[in-house]
């Protein structure tokens, strides 16, 4: 299934900053859940997650300048 508006996500997740120390993960035991198109995320990632299918793996970078 297809990653869309009012889908409920489940996602693993590592965050970084720019000098790759980790600030914030998400992992199997404990995943990050929200519903998609609610503005439950910031819009770099809800933009970056749609139509992802389960299983998918990426790495995306968002600006906040």
């Amino acid at each position: 299934m297809k990653i869309t508006q009012n889908k409920v996500v489940t996602l693993t997740y590592t965050l970084k900053n720019d000098d790759g120390e980790v600030i914030d993960k998400a992992d199997e035991n404990s995943p990050f859940l929200y519903m998609h198109g609610s503005g439950g995320v910031i819009k770099g990632l809800e933009t970056a997650l749609e139509d992802k299918t389960v299983g998918d793996d990426f790495h995306v970078i968002i600006s906040f300048i």
